[in-house]
């Protein structure tokens, strides 16, 4: 299982989100936010923020 710095450097090699802004990303700018768990309409990040996801994630 990959640990939370390669799944971090493999997720910014390979694919782009809806939200992926192309120019920060080029530049490493852009966040580099991993998510841990699921619960109802709760998710949370590795850093243990806990975010309500509206609309798949539009509104973070």
């Amino acid at each position: 299982m990959l640990n939370n710095g390669q799944l971090d450097k493999w997720n910014r090699k390979k694919f782009f989100h809806p939200s992926t802004h192309l120019a920060q990303h080029v530049r490493g700018e852009s966040p580099r936010r991993v998510i841990q768990t699921v619960s109802g309409v709760f998710i949370q990040d590795r850093d243990g923020n806990q975010l309500l996801d509206a609309f798949a994630g539009l509104y973070w």
